[in-house]
């Protein structure tokens, strides 16, 4: 498990001075710098989103978008895969947008799966409409344990699988330095954001493909 997500970090295409602003967005919410003990000139981002891509054959020309911050509207892990869509269907014809279906798993809080499909309205008539088919853990177990109390029980029985060995900290930290030194050359925008939101416009913006 740690080589393979070493390997992907590591496949990460570090980006340019041409592309830096385009696929990066950079934020700090409002009153940040009125916050104790930081500067009040502070360029410390507290939000980012991210459109990056996998130097590798199976994830050639995948856009993958990765946002995170602080105090934003909800605190929630999630990944959302968007596929593709059909090249030819048998409602091709109608004069309404054909979506593509969207797969969401959710880590954390209320772990499960939603899968959001666009499909064919049952009866006589042809109309479509989006659908969500879901999953929760919670509807079925109860008492689950949280993230730490599994990490904690992985570590008294030396089981090391998601802890994070020191070569995938130092394949991140270059990604990651890369971007720091071309923010700071190419003197990026920070974009600010109110509390309780969901990050800067602009990082909605890049980030819009999910529906």
């Amino acid at each position: 498990v740690r080589d393979q997500k070493n390997k992907i970090i590591s496949s990460l295409i570090p980006y340019n001075q041409s592309n830096i602003n385009q696929n990066t967005v950079r934020g700090q919410y409002d009153g940040y710098r009125a916050e104790s003990k930081v500067s009040e000139n502070s360029t410390t981002e507290t939000y980012v989103a991210l459109k990056t891509f996998i130097d590798n054959p199976q994830f050639e020309n995948v856009p993958i978008y990765i946002r995170t911050g602080k105090s934003l509207s909800r605190r929630s892990t999630d990944i959302h895969i968007k596929f593709k869509k059909a090249a030819m269907t048998a409602f091709s014809n109608l004069f309404c947008e054909l979506r593509s279906n969207v797969l969401s798993i959710r880590l954390q809080p209320n772990e499960g799966i939603r899968l959001k499909a666009f499909i064919k309205e049952p009866g006589f008539g042809v109309r479509l409409q989006d659908v969500n088919m879901e999953y929760l853990y919670s509807d079925t177990y109860n008492n689950l344990p949280d993230a730490y109390e599994r990490l904690i029980l992985d570590c008294l029985l030396g089981d090391q699988s998601l802890f994070t060995r020191s070569d995938e900290i130092e394949s991140s930290w270059k990604f990651v330095t890369n971007i720091l030194s071309l923010w700071k050359s190419e003197q990026s925008e920070i974009h600010e954001y109110a509390k309780g939101s969901d990050g800067p416009e602009r990082a909605n913006e890049l980030t819009k493909w999910i529906e």
